[in-house]
């Protein structure tokens, strides 16, 4: 069984780059060297959220990471122009984070990119195969969400 669990966390990870690869592989080849597909993911969740004001600790939240990672990444991004930051008059220690044009071009060339991959790659699974993967992955992602929990709460005791 452990093997077996092993082999699924294999192809998990294998899937994960080979997607990453060709994401990359076809951004890079659009002019888009510095670009992650962290990059594609925020200029997506900006993009879907654009009629709020979106700050950096909603995308800290949004993403499961912290708040050094998200600056470094945020200021990348708005070196290559994908964003910008705007002060809030209210506070200006806030800065609204939006997305530029380019951030806007860049948004739909990696959601075509993706959808292009999905369509390759999910060619000769039916319907079914796919309901089935989505169940199984939900437990997956449920087992990660209690496996969080418990990693915080063994840390916090320890502390």
């Amino acid at each position: 069984m452990q093997e077996l669990d092993n082999k699924v966390g294999y192809m998990i990870h294998k899937v994960d780059v080979g997607v990453k690869k060709i994401l990359d592989a076809t951004l890079k080849a659009a002019g888009y060297d510095e670009a992650t597909l962290m990059h594609g993911w925020i200029l997506k969740y900006l993009h879907d959220n654009g009629a709020k004001d979106i700050y950096q600790r909603d995308i800290e939240k949004q993403f499961g990471i912290g708040r050094s990672t998200v600056t470094t990444i945020i200021q990348l991004m708005e070196k290559s122009d994908l964003i910008r930051r705007e002060a809030v008059e209210a506070d200006a220690r806030l800065k609204k984070v939006i997305l530029t044009e380019k951030g806007k071009e860049y948004h739909d060339l990696v959601g075509a990119t993706i959808s292009d991959i999905h369509r390759k790659v999910m060619t000769g699974i039916s319907d079914e195969e796919k309901q089935f993967f989505l169940g199984t992955f939900e437990k997956i992602e449920e087992n990660l969400r209690a496996a969080k929990r418990e990693i915080t709460e063994i840390n916090s005791e320890n502390k």
